[in-house]
């Protein structure tokens, strides 16, 4: 890979935290995670939900795709016949561009059928200029698949600035310029409780607390979390995906799908 990025004229300078995000991204163990969760995997709730939202997307036609803040491509594989072009804001192996901080991507207007968006919305810094170029680079009718978190930790990568709901995201997408043709939820309710003490038994959040509480989060770490996940797909199969249009008050979702149009 040559030191100049197609479609860059003057890259920015690469920062440590820069290379250890693109490290952990195009990492195969990440990728595989996201494209065959299992359970007993840290964020097998949320991102066997989320391998399944996408499913019905996929496709063997030869569109043009762009992978926009793709890290390490995990669902690249649903699209085989596509010219799948790559971009993203660090640097990595097989970058066709790479985005700059305002979100701009020297790709050209109007070349693409399709924009794959996945959790990378609540890493930009302004999301209103990362949509728009997303919808400039499409072509009309051309269609925007973007997940996003609801309700989630904190996950730098580097950085993380926004958690949204479903009617602030149908919002957002539509001052960009597209028509919503879709919004669902995912990993909702008691699936999504389960999912966040997942995360807090991981981390030893409140380590602190005493030697009761750790020893609990060790158990259900290395000989409860794989059942309990089983047992989760069995009794919250209907929490997993969920129409924007039939929530309710109240209602807990760890991420957002939006699906959208280019008029």
């Amino acid at each position: 890979m040559s030191d100049r990025i197609p479609g860059v004229a003057d890259p920015r300078p690469i920062l440590a935290e820069q290379v250890n995000v693109a490290d952990t991204l195009s990492g195969q163990p990440y990728n595989d995670e996201r494209l065959r969760p299992e359970p007993g995997q840290v964020d097998y709730l949320h991102l066997c939900d989320l391998r399944e939202a996408l499913a019905p997307f996929a496709t063997d036609e030869p569109l043009r795709i762009l992978d926009f803040g793709c890290g390490g491509s995990p669902y690249r594989s649903l699209f085989p016949n596509a010219d799948y072009r790559r971009a993203d804001f660090t640097v990595m192996e097989g970058l066709d561009y790479r985005v700059d901080g305002d979100s701009r991507v020297e790709a050209p207007t109007g070349e693409f059928d399709l924009v794959l968006s996945t959790q990378v919305l609540e890493h930009v810094s302004d999301p209103a200029n990362y949509l728009a170029e997303a919808l400039r680079v499409l072509k009309p009718r051309g269609r925007l698949i973007l997940t996003t978190h609801g309700v989630y930790p904190d996950h730098g990568c580097p950085h993380d600035f926004w958690r949204w709901t479903g009617e602030g995201l149908r919002r957002e997408v539509a001052a960009a310029g597209f028509e919503t043709h879709q919004v669902q939820q995912l990993t909702c309710d008691a699936r999504a409780v389960h999912y966040l003490w997942d995360m807090y038994a991981q981390s030893g959040l409140a380590a602190g607390t005493g030697f009761l509480p750790q020893a609990v989060r060790r158990i259900y770490r290395q000989y409860l979390r794989n059942l309990a996940h089983r047992m989760s797909d069995r009794l919250f199969a209907t929490s997993r995906i969920r129409s924007g249009e039939t929530a309710r008050e109240g209602s807990l979702y760890i991420a957002l799908l939006i699906a959208a149009v280019k008029p």
